[in-house]
Order: C-alpha cells, then sequence, then structure tokens
C-alpha cells in the first residue's frame, strides 16, 4: 500500500497546481528491504517480492505520467526517474561488477531516464558523465534561480547534455564515496580504485584485509589499489595498472588534491564528527 499511498499524494499534487509551474520530488520505499507490494501486485511477476515491489514502481510511474497527460502539461514538463544505487540483496546490475555498498561501477552506475518533449528528443541517449549532485544545480538553472552562494555546490549544470546541446560532459571527474572515505575516482574512461569494500550485511568488509588472508581468487577481487579501462572493461575486470602506472599515480594525486580540498570545507560527515 505504501508504493500506493505515494502515487496517490503526487496526483493529487499535479492535478492541484492547475497549470502553475511546481516541484514533486517521490523517493519511492522500494526496492529497499524490507520488501512489501500491494494485494493488486504480491506474487503477479514471478520474481519473488522484489520483482513485484518493482512492477508497482512501474505501474506508479504510469500513473504520474498519465496525470501530466490529464493535465495537459507533459509536453512542458521535466520527469526525472533514476536510483541512488545499485542492487543490494536482491536486483541485477547487468554486466557491471558489484553493488551497493562497494566502489564497483554495480554500486553507483544507475539507470537515469528524463523525459522532456519540449527540450529533449525522444528515444534519444547519451554516455555523459553525469551524478545525482548534478541534479540540483540543473534544476535551479531550469527555474531561472541563482546557485546559494554560502556553500560549495558539488553538483554541475547538465541542461546540455540533458537537450543534446553539447558533446561534451560538464562533469570532469566523478568520485567515489564509502560514507565519509575517498575510495576511486573516475575521469573519462579511466577508474582508479584506492579500496573498496565487501559487503556481508551489515557489517562492510575491508578487501585489501581480507585478501591478504584468504587470497583473492576465493573472494573475487583483487589487490588494491587497480585501474581499470571502462570504454574497453565497463564490468572492470581487467586490471591494467602494470600497463599504465602513470595514469594510475595521476589519479591517486587526483584523489588526494580531492581529499584537502574537503578538508577546507568540512560539511556532511566531517561536520556532524565534529
Amino acid at each position: 500500500e505504501v508504493t500506493g499511498r505515494y502515487t496517490t499524494e503526487a496526483i493529487e499534487i499535479i492535478e492541484s497546481s492547475k497549470g502553475q509551474p511546481f516541484f514533486l520530488y517521490l523517493a519511492h520505499t522500494f526496492p529497499h528491504q524490507p520488501l512489501a507490494a500491494s494485494a493488486n501486485f504480491a506474487g503477479k511477476s514471478q520474481a519473488g517480492k522484489y520483482g513485484d515491489a518493482v512492477e508497482e514502481i512501474d505501474w506508479s510511474v504510469g500513473q504520474i505520467v498519465d496525470a501530466l497527460d490529464r493535465s495537459g502539461i507533459a509536453d512542458n514538463t521535466l520527469v526525472i526517474f533514476t536510483s541512488d544505487n545499485g542492487p543490494w540483496f536482491e536486483g541485477s546490475a547487468g554486466a557491471l561488477r558489484g553493488g551497493k555498498g562497494k566502489s564497483m561501477d554495480g554500486g553507483f552506475k544507475v539507470h537515469f531516464v528524463a523525459k522532456w518533449h519540449m527540450r529533449i528528443h525522444p528515444g534519444s541517449q547519451s554516455s555523459k558523465l553525469v551524478s545525482n549532485l548534478d541534479i540540483f544545480p540543473t534544476l535551479l538553472e531550469l527555474a531561472g534561480l541563482e546557485q546559494p552562494s554560502d556553500r560549495v555546490i558539488d553538483g554541475v549544470n547538465m541542461v546540455g547534455v540533458l537537450t543534446g546541446a553539447t558533446s561534451q560532459s560538464p562533469r570532469e571527474a566523478f568520485y567515489y564515496y564509502h560514507y565519509d572515505e575517498l575510495q576511486a575516482v573516475r575521469v573519462g574512461n579511466w577508474k582508479y580504485i584506492r579500496k573498496t569494500n565487501l559487503y556481508i550485511w551489515p557489517v562492510p568488509l575491508d578487501a585489501e584485509a581480507l585478501t591478504s588472508k584468504l587470497g583473492a581468487n576465493q573472494l573475487g577481487t583483487e589487490r588494491m589499489p587497480v585501474l581499470y579501462d571502462l570504454s574497453l572493461d565497463p564490468g572492470e575486470k581487467y586490471n591494467v595498472l602494470a600497463l599504465y602506472p602513470d595514469i594510475a599515480l595521476k589519479l591517486d594525486r587526483w584523489m588526494s588534491t580531492w581529499e584537502q580540498q574537503n578538508r577546507k570545507n568540512p560539511r556532511g560527515f566531517a561536520a556532524l564528527a565534529a
């Protein structure tokens, strides 16, 4: 019933807007654990509770888009559907390696679907590097609002990527964090992992410490650090650090510089710890 209630509330917001600008943020509870689905979807997916929950979310998205159509504002409304991380206990990251809690792309690279008929060409695709952090400055730009000047904003404006107006990613690098610990960086097609975790929930286990005791083959992970060329190896299976030590060193220094910059801006976990 939770997904259904969210959907009802969302539709009420759309219908009450009366054609005026509005912002609707809907963060579904599922498919996070503990899983559940309403009576209309329970047992319907042939993929257990996880599949049932996902099918109900699919239904929810359809209901919300239909509400936009009925209100006559669908063509001039930006709809974004995405996720905060890769699969946890269930679900699939496809050919990507890892899942939630690991700095492999299976834990970070997620779907990002945007619909806006007046500005986004239907069926278009982009491989540009963007982040959920970029949603905030992008929406501010579209709303004609200035970004806050009293803090550092980590996101960048990606309007050009959404509309296809630019051939370049506005984001130079992407940083992979585990809680407050920087573990990896991606610049272009190069990804350098200094450290990652193996999750045996709820305790994150340090991969490097484990491999020294149990062996890399048993755990299916390498000793860190590692370097991957994502243009050739999106599944992060072939460590090419020995072939490109100069690139690995450059990215390691890139991470160190970023960490130093963050120490000058103590917010988030650092601020809480203080």
